[in-house]
């Protein structure tokens, strides 16, 4: 019996896993530059989300930040 319901956990486990989950692309890439200060004088940081999902991050995030946009092209009506 323990066998058996080990067996179907598993089938039902890997079933989840290969449905995988839908994600919607970005209708924008983002570019955000962080700063040390609200002067934003001082650059410490970056991260883009491309078009395609990708996200990076280098350096450090803050509190002040600059975020610049271009719209992908893969929705009807931008906002």
């Amino acid at each position: 019996m323990a066998t058996k319901i080990k067996i179907l956990a598993g089938v039902l486990l890997a079933s989840s896993v290969a449905a995988g989950v839908a994600l919607a692309l970005p209708a924008y890439s983002v570019v955000t530059y962080y700063y040390s200060d609200e002067a934003k004088t001082d650059e410490v940081g970056s991260s883009v989300l491309t078009c395609n999902g990708n996200y990076t991050l280098a350096g450090q995030q803050t509190q002040y930040a600059t975020v610049e946009r271009e719209w992908c092209g893969n929705t009807q009506w931008p906002n």
